[in-house]
């Protein structure tokens, strides 16, 4: 059971590392800036690594945090720190270590740095793969199959470096060294989901040999990265087995089920629990993963992360049991005739518009919403008009007006249509036309965009200046 001490306690801990008086309580220390916010939680069977489900505390003004644990055995957590850095952490029974945290930098001392220091390598070469699928990478400019591997393999050898001449217990160890094989396996595949029709022959049974390989493990339900084994699902369909996307009805239940053709046991039910996380997590409502739960809860009736997805679960049904009523939230036409932002603000003329540009598929635009209310509330009086556009594809039609109930947008809404669509871009986007929402915009009474980037409802005091000073 996990005890927090008073500041005066943990300052005498803090003072004397090495000297715990339980032999069995594990004690962390973590110095860092005053007031940041950091989340813990556990590694390993029994639990999904996001930081929605980290336990959180901010550190106090000393800026020292305690984190005192009974342990009858080793066990691994995920330290997060709010604004970057974020570490895995060995703990045992009756271990005194200190984690110091300076922007996004995270040293280690104490009984455990030996252990600490093999996790770090290990996690900076996974980090090193997973950098492939956000942009541009070294090994992006490799030719052929041997300069990618003349890349990839220093990488590879320096953890595994850290790892045998480390002074830690072999079962520890083994993890590892399952944790970098299954990075490196990884790579191959991240890189021929990138090159998609690119690949040669030579490339191609690489992969092959790679995909073929069992990825049932006892060491899978503790690996950090565990949800991108998505890519191996996608790649083996593709490349092994030569399948057609358009072959693919239902993508979540493709990919749900092709799990199951790659493992089982443990393995199958961590994988399965986070990919039904994932969508809960981004509260993505999607329907199509009602089914796929309940045969997760068929074939794993006892499992302990049914206490992580069952809320979620019942919070999407709640979603798509919801009614729309248009007396309350107003639901406007887009033709095609509507090509810009000018044309979608013609009808409040007279009047100043808050624009929100907004999509069902964007977490932070639905965390926005939970500051609207005290939002509304400051300006019920004002001769304003809350305009809800949403760059959502046609297809999404159905959660859009769901999407509207749910989060109790009252206002008027727009889905964009195409021509729309593409002139918001144009107006609201970068120089390579990418756009980055949630976006807010103020318009004043002659239908003029006055802020192109105006305050958000977070942000309720510069927003309400902002207004006001339209209206004057």
């Amino acid at each position: 059971m996990k005890k927090k001490y008073n500041w005066l306690a943990a300052a005498l801990v803090a003072v004397s590392l090495g000297s715990c008086t339980l032999s069995d309580t594990a004690t962390l220390v973590v110095k860092t800036d005053a007031g940041r916010i950091i989340g813990h939680q556990g590694v390993g069977y029994g639990y999904i690594m996001d930081y929605s489900l980290s336990e959180k505390d901010t550190v106090g003004s000393d800026g020292c945090y305690i984190y005192q644990i009974d342990l009858d055995a080793p066990r691994t957590m995920l330290l997060h720190v709010e604004g970057g850095g974020s570490a895995l952490l060995h703990l045992s029974p009756g271990s005194c270590d200190t984690v110091t945290v300076v922007g996004d930098k995270v040293e280690f001392a104490g009984n455990n740095s030996a252990y600490n220091r093999c996790l770090q390598a290990v996690d900076e070469y996974q980090q090193y793969g997973e950098a492939m699928l956000r942009g541009r990478h070294e090994l992006a400019n490799a030719s052929t199959l041997e300069r990618f591997e003349q890349i990839r393999r220093p990488h590879e050898e320096t953890v595994l470096a850290v790892l045998h001449s480390a002074d830690v217990d072999n079962s520890f160890r083994r993890e590892q060294l399952a944790h970098v094989e299954i990075i490196s396996r990884l790579i191959y595949i991240h890189a021929a989901s990138l090159l998609e029709d690119e690949l040669s022959d030579e490339w191609k049974k690489t992969v092959e040999e790679q995909l073929s390989q069992p990825w049932e493990s006892a060491y899978l339900n503790s690996y950090r990265g565990l949800h991108h084994v998505e890519d191996v699902a996608t790649v083996k369909f593709l490349t092994l087995e030569g399948g057609n996307p358009q072959d693919i009805m239902d993508p979540h239940a493709f990919i749900f089920h092709e799990y199951e053709k790659l493992m089982d046991g443990e393995g199958l039910e961590a994988t399965w629990a986070h990919f039904l996380y994932k969508d809960i997590m981004n509260k993505r409502m999607t329907e199509a993963m009602f089914p796929l739960y309940d045969v997760f809860k068929q074939r794993f009736p006892n499992s302990p992360y049914l206490s992580f997805l069952e809320g979620g679960m019942q919070e999407s049904r709640r979603f798509h049991q919801g009614k729309l009523d248009e007396t309350v939230y107003h639901i406007l036409p887009c033709d095609s005739a509507m090509t810009s932002i000018a044309d979608a603000v013609k009808p409040f003329r007279g009047k100043v518009v808050y624009v929100d540009v907004w999509a069902t598929w964007c977490g932070p635009c639905k965390e926005m919403f939970k500051h609207l209310p005290a939002f509304k509330e400051k300006t019920k009086d004002k001769d304003l008009v809350c305009l809800y556009l949403s760059i959502d594809r046609p297809q999404q039609a159905d959660v859009w007006r769901k999407s509207i109930a749910y989060y109790d947008l009252k206002g008027h809404h727009i889905l964009a249509g195409k021509e729309l669509a593409q002139g918001i871009y144009k107006e609201l986007g970068n120089e390579r036309g990418v756009l980055t929402i949630p976006r807010f915009l103020l318009i004043d009474r002659d239908g003029q965009i006055v802020q192109s980037h105006a305050a958000s409802p977070e942000e309720l005091d510069k927003l309400l200046e902002q207004i006001e000073n339209i209206s004057d």
